[in-house]
């Protein structure tokens, strides 16, 4: 039988094969999982694209939002200065301040006086006529 090179017996060979094997089984093997972690990241990209953007309107919707709400409280606070505004001027307009309401009793006695003295007047010329 003529003899294997190098002094390789059949175990040898086998067990190199059963290496070449492996290590050719352990390559494919990597380049898979090296491929499968290309597609998730990518997968996980695209998803963060997609979370990015729902954020993104999400954000303007509440920044649309604040802006409606300070608007609307603006708007109110507007209208009740302009309300307290109206009250001010009908209070001015309808009712007396208690000096001015002293002023027009003094008047109103003042005028009461003077009726007063020329009834007493007039009456005394009545009095004075009925004699003759």
């Amino acid at each position: 039988m003529g003899g294997l090179p190098w002094g390789l017996t059949i175990g040898n060979l086998l067990e190199m094969g059963v290496f070449i094997v492996g290590a050719i089984a352990a390559i494919v093997t990597v380049r898979l999982d090296i491929k499968i972690l290309h597609k998730a990241v990518d997968e996980m990209e695209v998803h963060n694209r997609e979370v990015l953007k729902e954020f993104r309107k999400l954000e303007t919707n509440m920044a649309d939002q604040i802006l409606e709400g300070e608007r609307t409280i603006g708007e109110s606070i507007g209208a009740i200065r302009e309300k307290i505004a109206q009250v001010e001027l009908y209070m001015r307009d309808n009712f007396l301040r208690r000096e001015a309401l002293s002023e027009i009793k003094q008047d109103i006695r003042v005028l009461g006086d003077k009726l007063e003295a020329r009834l007493l007047r007039m009456e005394s010329g009545i009095n004075i006529k009925q004699q003759r």
